[in-house]
């Protein structure tokens, strides 16, 4: 048995949860049973629709240290071979209370801390071994880089012939998008004569708070459609000639799918990622939300988008270089490794 823990809310979005129900499926296609641990009741019901159990510890997601005792109890009455955790909440402290009862996985995205666990896993495109260097004594094995990036099936070996011409946009602003990315952009593009042309693909997050009035501009303007609980978000992807992207799962998937993007970030955790694709010319990068003022970004934005469009050489480039980092495999390389481990 393989324990997850993971939380999803509209505070930190679906992301963390998405990723390890990736794996999840890889893990139990191999035979093992996953049962994933939740701070609290918040992405319960997406688990359920996908068929696992979980265990729900009503604690503080982001206190980690605060769940020790209770997290023990539990994994001494049920035994699980395997702890992942999937948290920028973890302390040393946490791992080190519960490595003397299990065995412990961490996927990690930041490289800020040395953490005491059997497995270590960063997939994104900027993890290094020098990231790492530090860590070395208290890490059985590291997972690195961005062949592991757990990306679902419909993600897997796939890639889209890029268009001459530009007509459907994609745009994700993950799972949560509490600046309201997502209805900013709208707001620009429909006010430009050249980017209210084109046709608009909107993935509304599960815990999307602006999701009323992503509808009504949907509901105004024929060429905004928006898409809420996706099953089948490669097809969505498919669909389009470009893709906005925040710097998290969604830009892997579209890279996998040889989809030229422009990314940007929102979170600090973001930020090497947006860097990372610009810098191996995998997307085009318009930097960190926060840094600039809501005019600046959005010109930004907005330049980007027509420049690209008007370059079919450069969207070919870009979609060649993404798909070289990315094959879609990722989810399947990090089961084994922790069916290994176990």
């Amino acid at each position: 048995m393989i324990w997850m823990r993971a939380d999803g809310n509209s505070e930190i979005g679906i992301g963390h949860i998405m990723r390890c129900v990736s794996i999840a499926d890889e893990i139990r296609q191999m035979g093992e049973e996953v049962c994933f641990v939740l701070a609290d009741e918040c992405a319960s019901g997406l688990l359920q629709q996908k068929g696992y159990r979980y265990i729900v510890l009503h604690t503080a997601y982001d206190c980690m240290e605060s769940e020790i005792d209770v997290l023990k109890q539990l994994i001494e009455q049920h035994k699980p071979d395997l702890l992942l955790v999937d948290s920028y909440s973890v302390t040393k402290r946490y791992f080190e209370e519960l490595n003397d009862i299990v065995k412990t996985a961490y996927m990690d995205d930041l490289g800020n801390d040395s953490y005491p666990v059997k497995l270590l896993i960063n997939y994104n495109v900027y993890a290094t071994d020098e990231m790492y260097s530090r860590a070395k004594d208290c890490v059985e094995r590291f997972i690195l880089g961005a062949k592991y990036a757990p990306l679902r099936k419909e993600f897997r070996a796939v890639e889209c012939e890029v268009a001459k011409d530009v007509r459907n946009v994609f745009i994700s602003t993950g799972g949560s998008d509490k600046y309201n990315l997502a209805g900013m952009m709208l707001d620009f593009f429909m006010q430009d004569k050249e980017l209210k042309m084109l046709n608009y693909h909107v993935i509304c997050g599960n815990f999307n708070a602006h999701e009323k009035e992503l509808e009504k501009k949907a509901n105004k303007f024929v060429n905004i459609n928006l898409y809420k609980n996706v099953s089948n978000m490669a097809e969505i992807m498919k669909k389009c000639d470009l893709a906005i992207s925040a710097a998290g799962s969604t830009l892997y998937e579209l890279a996998s799918l040889s989809i030229p993007s422009i990314v940007f970030s929102f979170a600090d955790n973001q930020k090497k990622a947006t860097e990372a694709f610009g810098f191996y010319g995998a997307a085009v990068s318009v930097g960190h939300y926060e840094a600039d003022d809501k005019d600046t970004f959005m010109n930004l934005m907005m330049n980007s988008i027509k420049t690209v469009c008007a370059d079919y050489d450069r969207r070919l480039e870009i979609a060649r270089n993404a798909n070289c980092l990315v094959d879609g495999l990722g989810a399947r390389r990090i089961a084994c490794a922790i069916v290994d481990c176990k």
